[in-house]
This record gives C-alpha cells, structure tokens and sequence, in this order.
C-alpha cells in the first residue's frame, strides 16, 4: 500500500514538551517499515497552528497530494494521533469526506490505530471524541494565550513582534503575580522588546527627517540609501506607519485598547511630538529650505571661481522670481548674467535624463554584478585558505626551530635570526589573510545595486522631489558645477556615467551583451 506521512506541531513550545517532530517522523517510519507501507515521497513535516483554517497553507498542501494521488486507492495517511493531523471542525469534516469515499485509509501509529470505510461505529466515534477533545484544546489553549497576551500588556510589555527599530529578545523578568496561568511566578523567563542596534538608528532617522520637515518620500529615499532594509523594497507608506505608531512614544494599542509600555524609547519625546504635530489635521510642515536659496555653495562661476549667489525678487505685479548670478568677488565681470532658478532646474534635467536606465538593462547589469561578485567570492576563498595553510606551515616551522633550540642543536644568535624571519613572514602572511577576509564582505556590491536603483527611479524621483530634495539628487549625480554665463557646466560622477554610456552602448559587459543583444 501507498501511504504518506505527516507529522505537526503548533508551535516551538509544542514541540518541546513531547510532541516533536524528529520524534514523529521516527516512530512513522518505523511504523511504515512494519505494515509494509510504501511511503512516497519525503515525509509532510511542519510547524502550523491548527486555530486558523485560512492560514494552514502547509496542511493544504496535504489534502492536495491527496486530491492528486493517481494511485490504487486507498491511500495510507500516517499521523501520530489524530490532533497531530485534524483540530477543528472543518478538517475533521475533510478527513472524514475522505476516508467515507474510500480515498485514505487513516493510521494513527501512537495508539496503533486503523480507520478505514469499514470501521466500526465505535471506532468512528473515538475518533469524533479525539476531535472533540483537540478543538477543546485548541480553544482551550487560544482562550489561555489571550488572556496571557492582555495580562503581558497590562504590565507595560508589547505581547507581539517588535515593530521596525526594536526586536523581541527573551530575559529574566519578575514581577507578574503568582498562579497557575501562563504568566505565573513559575516562569522565570519572558519574551520583550528592546531597541535593535541595527535598525534602530534607521527608525530614530525618520523621525529626525519629518521632525525637521521632509516628505515621506525623501524619507524613504534617505534612510534606503543610507543602507535601511537592504535587499528589500520600503513604501511610502511604510515610514508613513512608522511614524504614526504610538509604540515609539512610549504606548501601545493591542486588543482595541491602548496601554502604557515599560519598553526603552530611543526617539526623543520632543522629537515624536513635532512628528505628531506634523500629522495633526492634516498639516504639512513646512518643508526646509537652505537660507540663500536651494543652490546655495554649490555652483560656481566658470570665469572666475566665484560663487554663484541666490537672489530673490518681488515684482510689482506681487509675483517672486529667484535668480543665481556670480558674486563677483574679484571684480572679473563688468555687469551681472541673471539666470533663473526654473532655467537651471531645467539644465540640470536634461543632463539627468540621459542617467536613467531602463528596467531591462538594471536587470541586466545586477545579474552580471553578482556573477562577477561570487567569481571573486570564489577566488577570495581560495586565497583564504591557501594563506591559512601557509600559517600553518610558518607555525610548524616556528615548534621545529624551537624543538632544535631546546635539543642544543641551533646556537642563540641562529635561533633568535630565524625566528624573527618567521614571525615576519607569519605577519605577512596575517596581513594579506586579513585583507582577503575583508574583501569579501559583498559591501560594495549593495552600493552597487542601490546606485542601479537610483538611477531606473531617477525619472520618476526627479518629477515627484522638492526642490530641496531635487538638490540632494544633483549632488549624487554630479560633481563641479560650474554656470559659464547662463550654461551650466559640470561633471557626472564615475559610477553614473558609466551607466549612461552602457545605456547609449559604448560600454558593455561582454557576457551580458551576448545574452541581451540577441536574446530577441
């Protein structure tokens, strides 16, 4: 006979008292090896909770194996009790659909037990009871997690993942009140929230942005290039949700209630409450701007090296214009050049849309990227270990020396000039390990790639930034701009304008353009 073989818990805790899963699958093969039953495949094992029937996707891949199964039925269902398989209505509904259509034959191998069509009626009825009893437990067990869950928060501790910026940790705790509940006295550990040191100064960056008045989207923007979330994408409207969590200043909401935590806040009350206040009925805050104008020390005048200073103008129709001229600090232009504000936005525009790439062609170049980068990888772990094993040979060079020392057979003045030959070449050797190690780090392979995502989203960035943030685009895409009249000069920087020429095909990768240029 055909069969399979499904072992489950509900959760880690589960799994420690008895029921654990190494332990299941052993006495399921065991039991399989005696009833000759042929297994197919490897055995269904996971970790699910049964409470929630849209969420047991695992145990759904069960009932589908057995929806496909071509083979001679019945087929043989393995489990060590019948909670370890059904615990709620609904599957106890399916596993008996199945076993009444003659489909599964169901072997619970704790109790030794066989259901098929043919049972009796007393057999079906203990395997009603089993289920009865597991949705009692379950709900049971539900009921009792709740209520541990309200008392967790009544004593100030967040009963649920930590949100961005903190992480569950697990430590001594006093101080919950005697009794046999799941927060008893008897338990003398608990799971809290405390700051992450690796994200939490991301999240403190977000409130200090919007505190001093930038968009979300400039958040999400800064904080992601700042290294936050690498590897994953960051909305809007996840800094949006950040910002607006009463968590960060000290109170949480779970159960429909509000609670005040004990949990260690690492955003200034001031600065949460000016974050507050920045979403209070719909208020936007004043977005910051440069005294001088947004241009302030960075162009240049070509002519004279002077720079090019902001002035802002009210004409009598009551409209204001911002004009950038050159300062003319050393007295090298007769008359002043205007140029306005719009007329070097525009400049500046025009250069930055030959940067963007295309979707295709980011693509292209991250999965050239990472095969160069794992090739080195590679190269770099060869080194590491050739290196190590020349340590060892200096090290073993070093016993031998000092074995013939001690024997009398190397005088001092040898001893002492070999030695210190060793321990220069074993300092070598430790040098370029270390530099190799370092090397591997994969760290310039993530600039890399968020400088590739800068410039695919460069359009849609440029359209949608402030001018203020349209400014902080410019400086990571050029260098020594300089106004030579009323045009603008400047250079791109090395790592975009390698992406321009490779999007204008000067430049290309040789593997890459074998793939992309006749890949249809």
């Amino acid at each position: 006979m055909d069969g399979i073989l499904v072992c489950r818990v509900s959760s880690a805790r589960q799994e420690a008292e008895g029921y654990s899963l190494e332990g299941q699958e052993e006495l399921g093969l065991e039991y399989a090896r005696e009833k000759g039953i042929r297994l197919l495949g490897e055995p269904f094992v996971f970790q699910e909770t049964a409470s929630k029937q849209a969420e047991r996707k695992k145990f759904r891949r069960v009932l589908d194996f057995i929806d496909d199964f071509k083979g001679a039925p019945p087929l043989a269902v393995l489990a060590y009790n019948y909670s370890r398989l059904a615990r709620n209505s609904h599957d106890q509904a399916t596993i008996d659909e199945y076993i009444d259509e003659g489909r599964i034959v169901l072997h619970l191998f704790r109790e030794n037990r066989v259901i098929t069509r043919q049972s009796s009626p007393g057999d079906r009825l203990a395997t009603d009871v089993d289920a009865a009893v597991a949705k009692h437990k379950a709900r049971e067990t539900g009921r009792t997690a709740r209520e541990g869950m309200v008392k967790k928060a009544e004593n100030g501790w967040f009963p649920h993942r930590a949100p961005p910026g903190y992480r569950n940790v697990e430590v001594e705790l006093s101080g919950f009140p005697p009794g046999n509940g799941p927060l008893s006295s008897r338990r003398s550990r608990e799971r809290i929230v405390e700051p992450d040191p690796t994200s939490a100064p991301f999240v403190l960056r977000m409130f200090e942005l919007r505190a001093e008045g930038y968009s979300l989207d400039y958040i999400r923007r800064s904080v992601l290039a700042a290294g936050y979330a690498a590897g994953r994408r960051l909305h809007k409207s996840q800094v949006h949700k950040i910002l607006h969590n009463p968590f960060y200043g000290g109170r949480f909401v779970t159960g429909g209630r509000e609670y005040q935590g004990k949990h260690e806040l690492f955003v200034p009350p001031e600065v949460f409450q000016r974050v507050r206040d920045s979403f209070e009925a719909g208020a936007r805050p004043a977005l910051k701007r440069e005294k001088g104008g947004v241009f302030t020390g960075l162009i240049h005048c070509q002519e004279c090296g002077c720079l090019v200073l902001h002035e802002h103008k009210v004409k009598r129709s009551g409209r204001a214009y911002d004009y950038w001229r050159c300062s003319n600090g050393r007295r090298a232009h007769p008359h002043h050049v205007y140029v306005r504000e719009e007329e070097l936005f525009g400049q500046f525009e025009r250069a930055l849309a030959g940067l963007a790439i295309t979707e295709k062609l980011a693509e292209a170049i991250a999965d050239e990227m990472k095969r160069t980068h794992d090739q080195i990888a590679r190269d770099r772990i060869r080194a590491v270990e050739r290196f190590k094993a020349q340590l060892g040979e200096v090290d073993a060079k070093q016993d031998r020396l000092m074995d013939l020392y001690l024997q009398g057979k190397a005088d001092e003045e040898v001893y002492g000039a070999t030695l210190k030959r060793l321990r220069d070449e074993r300092e070598r050797i430790g040098d370029q390990l270390a530099r190799s190690q370092g090397e591997m780090d994969g760290a310039y392979l993530d600039l890399a790639k968020r400088t590739i995502e800068l410039a695919r989203d460069l359009k849609t960035l440029w359209n949608a930034a402030t001018p203020r943030e349209k400014r902080e685009l410019i400086e990571k895409l050029v260098s020594n701009p300089v106004l030579e009249g009323r045009t603008l000069r400047y250079e791109i920087r090395k790592p975009f304008r390698l992406l321009a020429e490779m999007a204008s095909g000067n430049v290309w990768l040789p593997r890459t353009d074998s793939n992309c240029r006749h890949g249809g």
